[in-house]
């Protein structure tokens, strides 16, 4: 008996449906990891204020199976927490661009770090999967701790 070898196009709609497969899995995986960050990110806008927890989304780059979230969270400190104004000191003790720099933004983006709790396997997964956001949440802080300009008279 002549067994008849799948065409070109047998084995396109093959591959693609078990990408499909892939998607949906990864797709259910991603949901289920998003409301648990969303809640524990809300819990901590209940208790430290809405306007003071940053949340940068991991969407784009996570990877199922990790144990990655997919939001990591931020405070913006305080003026009496002195993050800040050891942060600026720093800073203006270094050249842009400088690893001294570079150091102090990513120590004060550690030191505002609130979800997932530092050195857990999420937290580790998160900093794998997006080696730069301590830089990306530092200038986020810096933003946010100098206030919002507004025009006389808008909201």
């Amino acid at each position: 008996m002549d067994e008849k070898k799948p065409t070109a196009q047998d084995r396109i709609d093959a591959a693609n449906a078990r990408r499909r497969k892939q998607q949906e899995s990864e797709a259910a995986a991603k949901c289920e990891q998003a409301a648990l960050d969303i809640e524990a990110i809300a819990d901590l806008e209940s208790a430290e204020g809405f306007d003071r927890i940053i949340a940068i989304g991991l969407e784009s780059v996570w990877k199922p199976g990790m144990g990655a979230p997919t939001r990591v969270a931020f405070i913006v400190p305080l003026g009496s927490d002195g993050l800040a104004q050891r942060f600026i000191e720093t800073i203006n003790k270094h050249k842009e661009g400088s690893r001294e720099r570079l150091a102090a933004q990513d120590a004060l983006a550690i030191e505002c770090w609130r979800y997932p709790e530092k050195g857990s396997d999420a937290y580790k997964a998160a900093r794998e999967l997006a080696p730069l956001i301590l830089s990306n949440a530092a200038l986020q802080i810096v933003k946010a701790t100098q206030g919002k300009a507004q025009e006389e008279g808008k909201d």
